[in-house]
């Protein structure tokens, strides 16, 4: 029980990071803005968010490592992934007021489903 509970901490931190870096990079433009290559670097590295994304990425990397030493890489992986979609989509609804599509939903429902088929 305890590997699970850390497999959906590093699936959290993981869905934070790309929260961050979507917060962190909205409006910077990087690739068409007349800044200097270094002057682009200069926009991530003193970007909060870009760092907390960082960050986040690393620590769900470090328990997902850990996590893999008890649990299997076949359930392991499917459910970390698919829980993230999930949780990535509704906060993209609620949080970034993204469009809600049937075709999103049933990709939801089809990955949900495609995990619950591998856990059988």
């Amino acid at each position: 029980m305890f590997y699970k509970l850390l497999l959906l901490m590093g699936v959290g931190f993981n869905v934070l990071a790309q929260l961050l870096l979507k917060q962190g990079m909205a409006g910077l433009d990087i690739i068409s803005t007349n800044l200097t290559l270094f002057g682009k670097i200069k926009l991530l590295l003193f970007n909060p968010l870009f760092w907390g994304a960082i960050l986040s990425y690393g620590a769900g990397f470090v328990i997902y490592a850990v996590v893999l030493s008890k649990i299997n890489l076949g359930v392991a992986y499917p459910v970390a992934s698919v829980l993230a979609i999930v949780a990535i989509y509704l906060f993209s609804l609620f949080y970034f007021n993204e469009s809600l599509t049937t075709i999103g939903v049933a990709g939801v429902i089809l990955c949900i489903t495609g995990v619950a088929l591998l856990l059988k």
